[in-house]
Formats: C-alpha cells, sequence, structure tokens
C-alpha cells in the first residue's frame, strides 16, 4: 500500500493539465477583453488614493478588482475545472469586503520608510513584471496574467500595498497570502517552475512583516 502511494506524483491530484491551466488565462483575456485595461486602471488609481491618503476610496477600488477576479476568473472559468475555483471566488469576495471596511476605517494609509520601498518594489514586479514571466517563459501573450482580472499578479500588488501601511491591517492578510500559496503549489503541482515566484514572493512579504515588527521592538 505504502508503496503505491510512493508511486503517485502530486500532478496525480490536480483536475488539469499545465496546458490547460495556461488556457484557462487565454479564455480569461479574451472574454473580457477590453475591460480588463479599466479594472487595471482603476486598480492604479487605487493606489495612488492610497498614497494621496485618501482611504476610503483605496478600499473601494481595490476591492473592486478583487471582485472582479472573483466573477471573472474563479467563478466562470476555475471553478469548472475544479471545486477550489468555488472556494477561492468566495475567498476573494470576502476580500474584496474586507478592503471596503478597512478603507472605511481610514486603514488605508501610506507613510514612507524601508517597509513601504520594499512594498514599492513588489507592487511594480506585481504590475509590470509578473506579466512577462509567462510570456517569457514560454507561454503564450494571449495569457498573460494583468493585476485586476488574474488572481496571483492581483494578491501580490495587494500585498505589496500593505506594505505601505504604517499599521498593518492584519485583517487583509491572510486571505492574499493563502490564496498566494495554494497557487504556488498548483504551479509546482503542474511542474511550471516560474509559477512558484508568486510563493517566493509572499514570503518575501511575511518576512518583511516580521522584520518591520522586530525593528519596531527594538526601538
Amino acid at each position: 500500500m505504502l508503496g503505491e502511494l510512493d508511486s503517485y506524483a502530486l500532478t496525480h491530484f490536480m483536475p488539469m493539465t499545465p496546458e490547460v491551466w495556461f488556457r484557462l488565462f487565454e479564455r480569461l483575456n479574451s472574454e473580457v477583453w477590453p475591460w480588463q485595461l479599466l479594472v487595471l486602471a482603476l486598480f492604479l488609481a487605487g493606489t495612488d488614493a492610497l498614497r494621496r491618503g485618501q482611504s476610503r476610496i483605496a478600499g473601494v477600488l481595490l476591492g473592486l478588482g478583487w471582485l472582479w477576479v472573483a466573477l471573472s476568473f474563479q467563478f466562470n472559468l476555475h471553478a469548472e475545472l475544479s471545486p477550489a475555483g468555488d472556494w477561492l471566488g468566495w475567498a476573494f469576495v470576502v476580500q474584496a469586503v474586507l478592503l471596503v471596511i478597512v478603507g472605511w476605517c481610514g486603514r488605508l494609509v501610506w507613510r514612507a520608510g524601508p517597509r513601504a520601498l520594499a512594498g514599492l518594489l513588489l507592487l511594480v514586479l506585481s504590475v509590470f513584471l509578473y506579466p512577462l514571466l509567462g510570456p517569457l517563459t514560454g507561454r503564450s501573450w494571449a495569457g498573460v496574467e494583468i493585476v485586476g482580472t488574474a488572481p496571483d499578479p492581483t494578491l501580490l500588488a495587494t500585498l505589496a500595498l500593505l506594505l505601505t501601511t504604517p499599521r498593518l491591517p492584519w485583517l487583509l492578510v491572510p486571505i492574499p497570502v493563502l490564496a498566494g500559496l495554494y497557487s504556488a503549489l498548483t504551479w509546482w503541482a503542474m511542474e511550471w517552475l516560474p509559477g512558484m515566484t508568486v510563493g517566493v514572493l509572499v514570503i518575501i512579504f511575511l518576512l518583511c512583516i516580521a522584520l518591520g515588527r522586530g525593528a519596531h521592538r527594538k526601538q
């Protein structure tokens, strides 16, 4: 029995092949075009609102991005292949609501500092470089993953913005962290190692938080 279990790879437990998963993002971009560009613009506007101290506007605009990912990708496409699509869809809806609530409470504000600089670097990676990861490693440009429409860059950009806040809104941390680790595990199971980047960046986010708390305690 134990020998039989040892013969299974993690890929045997995935309900799709890498090609099917890649195709999912191509379908996503095809079905929502050109709305992903508008949602990206709104997400970036939310980022600017956060920088300007307009917490309520930031919460609403960032929340719209998470809601759009839930509706356009998780419920509409991912759920066709795996029950995880529904679970993640509801998790993304909850995150959207939490962003609005936290923003409405004035907790989404920007403060300069080393942690904010790390957040800014992660934001640039999420918005401009992460989308290039697929096409530069052999995937089709039609399946490029865009912030506000694809889950991975959206959760990474959100974690990046949380690093810029003076007091981390902990309510907003668990869902993007867990979703990012789930995504990294999915990519690993399908043996597409560039996808593990999302897991590495989530871990870097957690290290930045831990180092920031350690520095704060020493002061």
